[in-house]
């Protein structure tokens, strides 16, 4: 659990980052906590909105799984492929050669 709030709170300061072109502040006022936070609340605009279901998913709602599911879908893949789909013809001869013998 605690992986996935590292995880989130770096893509928020990353986030915060990026808006706002500056890092945070080491010992901010709670003033500077609550812009900052709103400011870096806009990467939750980017999740929220309507589900695979057409349901509307709100931020409030989320889960920290959930959260960090949707933060690595934003991301492309480092890999073109993940997952390369296996040729069963070639799969079913190989096996057809191994039982003649």
């Amino acid at each position: 659990m605690f992986y996935e709030w590292k995880f989130v709170l770096e893509k928020l300061t990353d986030h915060f980052v990026s808006v706002s072109g500056r890092n945070m502040a080491l010992n901010p006022s709670e003033q500077e906590v609550s812009t900052s936070f709103d400011t870096a609340r806009g990467l939750f605009d980017q999740l929220c909105g309507e589900t695979s279901a057409k349901r509307v998913r709100r931020d409030g709602q989320l889960k920290i799984t959930t959260l960090v599911r949707l933060l690595r879908q934003l991301e492309p893949s480092k890999t073109p492929r993940v997952f390369k789909k296996r040729k069963r013809s070639e799969q079913r001869a190989g096996s057809q050669s191994t039982t003649m013998l």
